[in-house]
């Protein structure tokens, strides 16, 4: 089951209204729009859908009432900083009338649409969209208010395309999973920069395997079912990490690495077995051109037995209801007070991980 995450979000809008005989837009030769706010400094991840503002005060903080303008606020997503009235609105409220003093406040839902495509967004407010007051000061009217991820939607994609780097073998595994499980895969055919690759397996998963070379870029003809997807995508570069010899989880330990292309998308993880073979895991999301993550020391139990630190990069495209991935990862086991050993993870629950924030 996939779940649907939402936040709430609280702004406080302070705007200075002050009264004039103009109809159409309010003049004053002291009046300013101003945004006065509790800032957002978390990064969420946001299915397409529903945002609640839960709660932001409008305020007449001048001297006079003001009985005619009509102010319309805003809330947009763009892909910078900047907000402006050009990007993508979410919702907007009218306030009117307020008397010097007065404070409205209002809440508001706010939709984004299905459609929209993957990658960060800054989501913010604009005071007076219509330009409907005239102001000293015009270029204070916006304020970014926090940063969205937005990223896979389970909703419109029923199909991922994996390929997965090879690990103590020559050959690229490639998987075709239906993540809506909703009709079976009954038959798949895929080339790759034309030739063909024997594809095997049934329901809701099949199964291949195919040479490739990290950091290049493939052109994939991939039929699901009689669907035809052509794209292009490119493998992960090498990893080249430098691992510790040995492993002291009450330390800081600084994992250094290097990679020649950024990958979309990356992550470490830290996981432990204790005697009783009970698991405790623990990850953090890197950003893309990170090549330097410290494990702060009592990250994860030191009463454990054995550790296991990897990094996993991820490089993707999304075409139509498809995701089409690619990955290269590198990890290394330790025993207690042991040198590491080179290990392989099981990487299904790294990808649903992967899938799931990045929903």
């Amino acid at each position: 089951m996939r779940k649907k995450s939402f936040f709430i979000v609280t702004f406080l809008v302070v705007i200075v209204l002050i009264s004039s005989s103009c109809t159409n837009k309010v003049t004053s030769s002291n009046g300013n729009l101003n945004i006065n706010y509790i800032p957002l400094d978390i990064t969420y991840t946001q299915n397409r859908g529903t945002i609640e503002i839960s709660e932001y005060k409008v305020k007449n903080i001048g001297t006079d009432n003001d009985t005619t303008s009509t102010v319309e606020i805003g809330f947009f997503m763009s892909s910078d900083e900047m907000i402006e009235i050009t990007d993508l609105i979410l919702g907007s409220d009218l306030i009117s009338g307020l008397d010097a003093g007065e404070e409205y406040t209002g809440s508001l839902n706010l939709t984004i649409p299905q459609d929209t495509g993957s990658g960060l967004f800054y989501l913010g407010m604009y005071i007076d969209v219509n330009d409907n007051v005239n102001e000293t000061d015009e270029t204070d009217n916006d304020f970014t208010g926090g940063e969205i991820e937005m990223v896979f939607n389970p909703t419109i994609h029923d199909f991922g395309f994996i390929v997965q780097a090879p690990f103590f073998r020559d050959t690229y595994s490639i998987n075709v999973y239906n993540y809506s499980q909703t009709t079976p895969i009954d038959d798949v055919q895929l080339l790759i920069d034309g030739n063909p690759v024997a594809m095997s397996g049934q329901d809701y998963i099949w199964f291949g395997e195919y040479d490739l070379t990290p950091g290049t870029t493939y052109n994939f003809d991939l039929t699901i079912n009689s669907t035809l997807y052509n794209f292009d995508l490119q493998t992960c570069s090498s990893l080249d990490v430098d691992w510790p010899d040995i492993f002291y989880p009450t330390l800081d330990t600084p994992i250094n690495w290097t990679q020649t292309n950024d990958p979309d998308y990356q992550d470490f993880y830290l996981e432990g077995e204790d005697l009783n073979e009970d698991w405790q895991y623990i990850y953090t999301i890197l950003n893309p051109s990170v090549r330097l993550f410290t494990i702060p020391a009592n990250w994860i139990g030191v009463e454990l037995i054995e550790y296991y630190l990897s990094i996993w990069t991820v490089k993707y495209i999304e075409t139509g209801d498809l995701i089409a991935l690619s990955d290269e990862w590198d990890g290394m086991g330790y025993a207690r007070g042991k040198s590491g050993v080179k290990t392989e993870f099981d990487r299904v629950n790294r990808i649903r991980t992967f899938i799931e924030n990045i929903k």
